[in-house]
């Protein structure tokens, strides 16, 4: 991967960037172990012709790539509710999808992984931060995208502290995620972070002067009243 210190704060075109601890990285990194597994499931089904070991075994072969597909995920289901036995599921997902399909032996496994993850994630109080501050992020309209980037970086570490930081970078027109593990380094905030018109409008409030028609500190009706209280002592100079 890139450096990650380089990286970090730096704005993206045509996507957007979310920073998470090693719980979320966890997480993200099973969810794609099964969309690739899926995917092999898919060419599996469409590439092999099933066969048939005997009677009883499977009683009609699939008539197509679909057919063969779907009674592939009704195995899956069946093995993970426990209705189909892990060996016998082995044995039926070899005759159905072929002998190139054993990355899909240990699949009940792996959603069990990631079902046990899904549910860490959701414990974790700092992962649920940090999604939190990526929604709360991804609804600045007011910034510049390089400032934008960097103050998301600057409020995720201020979460994180020591912890693992990893960026994860979403580009919907190439259909990817990259991820880089950031280098542990000292935040500052940098200048021109605030937003535009804020910025303008405290430069405004600062820099005015105060009008001459400017109204007194007491009202009229009140001064009387509260010069009775007021002491005024005269002396030699």
């Amino acid at each position: 991967g890139e450096a990650g210190s380089s990286l970090a704060g730096t704005a993206v075109r045509g996507g957007s960037v979310f920073y998470g601890n090693d719980t979320v990285y966890i997480m993200l990194r099973l969810y794609y172990f099964l969309y690739d597994r899926l995917r092999v499931a898919r060419k599996c089904a469409a590439e092999n012709k099933p066969c048939q070991r005997g009677k009883g075994d499977i009683a009609q072969a699939p008539s197509g790539a679909e057919e063969t597909h779907e009674r592939f995920m009704q195995m899956v289901m069946d093995v993970i509710d426990g209705t189909l036995e892990p060996g016998q599921y082995e044995d039926d997902c070899r005759a159905l999808m072929g002998t190139n399909s054993y990355v899909l032996y240990t699949l009940d496994k792996l959603i069990y992984k990631l079902i046990k993850q899904l549910q860490s994630l959701l414990a974790d109080d700092l992962g649920c931060k940090l999604i939190s501050l990526w929604h709360y992020e991804a609804r600045r309209t007011r910034m510049l995208p390089a400032a934008k980037e960097a103050l998301h970086y600057i409020n995720s570490h201020v979460l994180m502290h020591d912890d693992l930081c990893f960026r994860f970078v979403m580009e919907p027109r190439e259909h990817r995620v990259r991820v880089n593990l950031l280098e542990p380094n000292k935040i500052e905030v940098a200048a021109g972070l605030v937003e535009a018109n804020f910025s303008s409008y405290m430069y405004t409030y600062i820099a005015s002067l105060a009008g001459e028609d400017e109204s007194g500190v007491f009202l009229r009706r009140t001064l009387p009243k509260e010069l009775r209280n007021v002491a005024v002592m005269a002396g030699d100079e």
